[in-house]
């Protein structure tokens, strides 16, 4: 056995996308606060994770809220992820050519991809957990459709990441 930092990016992922949604909710400038920590310990933990951030100016524009709150969910987001990736302010430019040399190896499949096509995670999930997720969607769609909105805004960037390994554009 052996650990990933998959499950912990995920939990955090998962916090930033209920903060976004809350934030969006309520307006207050803690939400705000923790959508943007949330976030940014999730980058710290798994760099992609951090697209979760862009659900917060979304919950923002959504709710016609304060410039302000979106400032401090940016500061909050920084300020997480160099307490959990301090080597990023110390040497940034190491930090930087690291993400480079991340992104090409993803683009160009380097990264241990030996999945088919980019259909590979929703087959994964089966008939019965696909059928479940989708009518989920749909109701949730119908009952809060600017929520969804806040979701999207968070989940599809990483899902066109997870599947740009797969498909060459």
């Amino acid at each position: 056995h052996f650990a990933t930092t998959d499950v912990p990016a995920t939990l955090l992922f998962t916090a930033g996308l209920w903060h976004a949604v809350a934030a969006y909710e309520s307006g207050t400038l803690r939400q705000y606060f923790l959508a943007g920590a949330t976030a940014g310990f999730a980058m710290s933990t798994k760099y992609p994770a951090g697209l979760v951030f862009l659900a917060v100016p979304v919950a923002a524009a959504l709710g016609r809220v304060q410039v302000k709150r979106l400032v401090v969910a940016a500061l909050a987001f920084a300020v997480a992820f160099f307490v959990g990736t301090p080597f990023a302010a110390f040497d940034p430019r190491a930090f930087l050519d690291d993400m480079v040399t991340e992104w090409i190896a993803t683009r160009l499949g380097f990264l241990g991809a030996t999945h088919p096509d980019a259909l590979y995670y929703v087959q994964r999930l089966g008939p019965v957990t696909m059928g479940a997720a989708l009518l989920g969607a749909i109701a949730l769609v119908l009952k809060r459709p600017r929520q969804c909105l806040v979701l999207l805004a968070g989940t599809l960037p990483l899902a066109l990441l997870m599947s740009a390994e797969l498909i060459k554009l």
